[in-house]
């Protein structure tokens, strides 16, 4: 077990306000729960601030308000299946679901730090734009006073600190900083403390290697529904329907095993990047009185982008002979969504 544990470069993580968003505020998540039985077993202390319970807390708000939004304007629908007037949505909803998010992190033992801030040297940092200032994200006050929380605990402890978050600005404010270590997901820490580096890389290879996972992988995409988002930017008023036509030059790039048995077989979460053909209905109109949507044309195009994704695999592997590996498992079923503008034939409606 020390062997496996070396892996992780220390046993301090902060976990950021996206990651729990990322989990889907499922406080009962895989990954989650894989951390939590690492801080029972020891191999984990997790550090968190104010802030950054704050910044869940008003997600938890806002993804409640969507919820609400979105039965309201089905009403109509969901009555005809005998749920009307449902009671989880009543005054004390948000105070509910916020006390779970609370308890998660009571369950966690999670050390809340004192915040800390120089602001001569914040505004210093603003100014020149420093991690996690930057020109796309000018106004990061509240991750630069978490950051400053951070290094001065780490300081203080003279240990390292792992910063899990898929924001680009934090994983700056992580680059040759010595103290904090930057982590793209909890899988990532699962990882880390379940097999070693030798270990991780050799599955790693073989995972991107093979051409079975692959195929797979492009069948599971194929035909997959499209949300396409960030339309009402255009200037003409479009309704877009889009689907997966096919896959195409799956690379897998990241790996995290999340739990191994006796028996070798590995449960794994893969990072893999893939070329999707979408075909595309496009309605192009207008807001006509009533507020309804009239359509004015309608016609079919297809384009293309690339986009990452992840996927469950689960394995039997024997690093002596990995020819000899079995899947028992793949599973990939993301929801796709992508911003219209980023598609070269959404734009020309610009």
């Amino acid at each position: 077990m020390t062997e496996q544990r070396a892996y992780l470069e220390s046993e301090y993580i902060f976990i950021d306000a996206q990651i729990f968003i990322r989990e889907r505020l499922d406080w009962d998540s895989k990954s989650l729960s894989k951390i939590k039985q690492l801080v029972q077993s020891g191999h984990l202390r997790v550090l968190t601030t104010s802030i950054t319970q704050k910044e869940v807390c008003n997600k938890i708000a806002e993804t409640l308000d969507h919820t609400r939004a979105a039965s309201k304007k089905h009403e109509t629908f969901l009555g005809q299946l005998g749920i009307a007037g449902d009671p989880a949505f009543d005054d004390g909803a948000l105070t509910t679901l916020q006390s779970q998010f609370k308890q998660l992190l009571k369950n966690l033992n999670a050390m809340e730090l004192p915040l800390k801030a120089n602001l001569d040297s914040l505004f210093d940092d603003y100014f020149e734009k420093k991690p996690p200032f930057s020109d796309k994200k000018k106004a990061e006050f509240p991750d630069a006073v978490v950051v400053t929380s951070l290094r001065d605990f780490a300081s203080t402890t003279g240990q390292k600190i792992y910063v899990v978050s898929g924001d680009g600005d934090l994983k700056d404010c992580c680059k040759n900083d010595g103290q904090l270590v930057h982590a793209d997901s909890l899988g990532e820490i699962v990882s880390k403390a379940t097999v070693t580096e030798t270990l991780h890389d050799s599955l790693l290879s073989f995972l991107a290697n093979s051409e079975h996972l692959k195929t797979v992988l492009v069948s599971r995409l194929r035909g997959r529904d499209i949300n396409v988002t960030g339309l009402h930017r255009l200037s003409d008023h479009i309704e877009v329907a889009a689907v997966v036509a096919d896959a195409a030059d799956v690379t897998v790039h990241h790996l995290n095993v999340l739990s191994e048995d006796a028996h070798q077989t590995f449960v794994c979460e893969i990072e893999f990047e893939t070329y999707l053909w979408i075909d595309l209905e496009i309605e192009e109109g207008r807001i006509g009185t009533g507020g309804a949507f009239e359509s004015r044309t309608t016609h079919s195009d297809t384009d293309g982008i690339t986009k990452v994704f992840w996927a469950e695999v689960v394995v039997r592997f024997d690093p002596a002979k990995p020819e000899n590996s079995e899947f028992e498992s793949i599973y990939c079923d993301p929801e796709i969504e992508i911003e219209g503008p980023e598609l070269d034939t959404i734009r020309r409606y610009r």
